[in-house]
């Protein structure tokens, strides 16, 4: 397509679109990119906001590429913007005069030469990599488009020249990398800008700074500085980004369990609970979920980072005594007897325990369908005096050990580990019509030969006699064994005892 301004000069794709614009105005009006605007009748707003038919009509009058100015133009919505197809917050990236480097206008040469660097637009970056500066940045310049509004020539140009040294940092190099087209990491390639930029600043920031950290309190290079820690873990992957959230939870004074994610995260987890709600952060928040839930204890049905939680991962003693119906400071000693928690453990100590819900599952089904001692023997199909030769050889062992020696206080049963026993009863082979008087209980048995109700039952369970099984009968009381078979065991004992 024709041109309608001649002479033209090409359109660079390092510049902003509205760098361009204004060289042109300069060449051809002498004046801003206003009186350009209104020359081609472009509506000025449209065009300074980055609407695409705004930019396409432009393009079409100076017969440049709209698909290369487009790549250089923010478009400004009413509470975001867009850039390259990617939404980004408002201030992350202008394309109005904020900052600039002094000698990469200078190397442009005349002012109507001056180009507006793409990369000089982004908030955090901080320096020039050509000339090894930091940039100059000029005090209420937000609002102008174009650097010959607030720099009358080379020797002011020269008089902001700034000699502070400066040294890109990586995050820098990947983005200048980025805006130039090149190759990306595969993992970064699937960010936006701001995502990568945005969570490596968080990071970053909490890492250097502790958990109460407010960006706006930072300096320009002190968040260019936070974004470059930030991003030395984030580009590493998920792996360097569980690497940097270890680093944050290590680093936090917020050690008890009830602490929650928000004491343990700081802004970080702030800026992901309720200042991330516009612009989508990228997949940190969900690592950092699935990092919350595997370390801090959270119940099914609580809000967590815009999601409910669908199940719970971890139990702290509070929420397992809770579940379980069992007082904080009794879990814990009763935790400590099975090896879960430490013996004598302060309550300081204990506010640090978790579990994890698969480990204690188990242990919630045995509370919840528990056997009091009391009901032993009646589940056993067994007398009490059974039940209690069978506890004092082990042969059944109480959900939780005892207070003392002996004693049977609250003591109850797993009813799983009772039925256990009564699998190994039910193995036995079932007995055929009536046997006469030669096949008798473990009772019986035990009076006439003069044995022990344990022994006996171990010598049937292991396999050292035969046992049989009533069917008109249940538990231990099916249990039938042969008067000369407990004979022959008992002098085969005795014979081993001596």
């Amino acid at each position: 397509m024709m041109a309608v301004i001649s002479p033209n000069s090409p359109y660079e794709a390092s510049e902003t679109a509205l760098s361009y614009a204004a060289r042109l105005s300069f060449v051809h009006t002498g004046m801003t990119i206003r009186r350009l605007l209104e020359d081609l009748d472009l509506g000025r707003d449209r065009f300074l906001t980055g609407k695409p038919e705004a930019i396409e009509s432009f393009a079409a009058d100076v017969g440049a590429d709209p698909l290369q100015l487009s790549r250089g133009t923010v478009e400004l919505l009413s509470r975001y913007g867009r850039f390259r197809g990617e939404d980004i917050s408002t201030g992350f990236i202008s394309t109005k005069v904020r900052k600039f480097c002094p000698q990469c206008l200078m190397e442009d040469g005349a002012r109507e030469a001056w180009k507006h660097r793409l990369l000089w637009c982004f908030q955090h970056v901080d320096g020039c990599a050509v000339h090894g500066v930091r940039l100059a940045e000029l005090a209420g310049s937000e609002k102008v488009c174009d650097l010959r509004e607030v720099i009358e020539g080379r020797t002011a140009l020269e008089a902001l020249n700034t000699t502070e040294p400066f040294s890109a940092p990586d995050w820098q190099t990947w983005l200048s990398a980025r805006l130039e087209g090149a190759a990306d990491d595969p993992w970064l390639a699937d960010h936006t800008i701001e995502q990568v930029v945005a969570a490596s600043e968080m990071i970053g920031a909490v890492l250097g700074h502790g958990q109460q950290i407010r960006l706006r309190s930072l300096s320009r290079q002190e968040r260019s500085d936070a974004v470059e820690r930030g991003f030395s873990y984030y580009r590493e992957g998920q792996g360097g980004v569980m690497a940097a959230l270890d680093e944050i939870q290590a680093r936090s004074s917020a050690r008890a369990v009830q602490a929650g994610p928000l004491a343990v995260y700081g802004r970080l987890y702030d800026w992901l609970e309720g200042g991330a709600k516009l612009i989508d952060p990228g997949p940190i928040r969900p690592l950092l979920r699935d990092r919350i839930l595997s370390h801090i204890p959270m119940a099914k049905g609580e809000r967590l980072l815009g999601e409910e939680v669908t199940e719970r991962r971890l139990h702290s003693v509070v929420s397992l005594g809770e579940t379980l119906g069992i007082h904080r400071k009794r879990l814990t000693r009763l935790l400590a007897k099975l090896g879960l928690a430490p013996e004598g453990a302060s309550d300081a100590e204990t506010g640090l325990l978790t579990f994890p819900v698969g480990e204690v599952e188990e242990l919630q089904k045995d509370v919840a369908h528990a056997i009091p001692y009391e009901e032993v023997a009646n589940h056993l199909g067994a007398s009490i005096r059974q039940v209690q030769m069978l506890y004092g050889a082990g042969m059944i062992m109480p959900l939780f050990p005892p207070a003392g020696a002996g004693s049977v206080r609250r003591l109850v049963f797993a009813r799983r580990h009772l039925d256990a026993f009564l699998n190994q009863v039910s193995r036995a082979d079932v007995l055929d019509g009536d046997v006469g008087d030669d096949f008798v209980s473990i009772a019986v048995a035990c009076q006439r030969i003069g044995m022990m109700t344990p022994d006996l039952v171990d010598a049937v369970f292991t396999g050292r006699i035969q046992g049989w099984r009533d069917p008109s009968l249940s538990g231990l009381a099916a249990l039938k064994v042969r008067l000369d078979d407990v004979r022959s065991l008992k002098a085969a004992t005795e014979i081993r005892a001596a």
